[in-house]
């Protein structure tokens, strides 16, 4: 890049050559090749300062992109030691089981669990990279997988405290798409009932209908009931 003070020379140096040639040819001193003098001069110092800003921008710009990413390295190491293994925690217990947010808050402050502060795990619950809408509908599925469940006593389980601790808005979509028969559940339920005590058929849909039971629907009972054995 041409600095300001060559700028300078070479604009002289142009001007010093025109009125050179005007000394040894008086005769050259027509308006016409004194404004093509002028032209080449001004020509030649445009190009020239218009040049120059380009390239200075170009170098200012490159700064720029060091700049921006310098935070994300300072931030990263603002962030306490303990914090950064909270969330190295969390990670790896969602990579084996499904959680729920405050779950897996629970998990990492527990004497059971990993015992980490509380600034730590809320840190860490904050900062995970995960849906929480999955892991919902992963926990209904686990637990249709050991159990036959109702969608109602599904749901109850997943928000409940003893259970998995889903916001309700959460628990209520996984139970509407987790993909499951709730008729071949509810005749799953009352052959486990029967397998462990003898039941009459009036007491079994009471049991499979109740609201302290198995919360299934009335038409659900109906289809197990109809389903058993003779």
């Amino acid at each position: 890049m041409i600095g300001v003070i060559g700028l300078l020379l070479i604009i002289i140096s142009i001007v010093l050559l025109v009125f050179g040639l005007f000394k040894k040819n008086p005769g050259l001193k027509s308006k016409g090749f004194k404004g093509l003098g002028l032209g080449v001069v001004l020509l030649v110092a445009g190009g020239l300062l218009t040049d120059n800003p380009s390239k200075s921008q170009q170098q200012a710009a490159a700064p720029t992109a060091t700049t921006q990413a310098q935070p994300k390295q300072e931030e990263t190491k603002d962030v306490p030691r303990e914090y950064r293994m909270a969330l190295k925690a969390a990670e790896q217990y969602l990579a084996t089981m499904p959680f729920s947010k405050e779950g897996l808050y629970q998990q990492l402050t527990s004497d059971a669990g990993s015992k980490f502060p509380s600034e730590a795990a809320r840190y860490a619950v904050d900062n995970v990279k995960v849906d929480w809408k999955q892991m919902a509908l992963k926990s209904a599925q686990q637990y249709l997988s050991t159990m036959p469940f109702s969608k109602e006593g599904l749901y109850q389980q997943l928000i409940s405290d003893a259970g998995s601790k889903f916001p309700a808005d959460l628990a209520r979509y996984a139970v509407d798409n987790v993909k499951t028969d709730w008729n071949e559940n509810a005749l799953k339920a009352a052959k486990n009932y029967l397998s462990i005590m003898p039941m009459s058929n009036a007491d079994l849909h009471r049991q499979l209908t109740s609201s302290a039971g198995d919360k299934y629907t009335k038409e659900q009972a109906d289809y197990a009931i109809s389903h058993l054995p003779k």
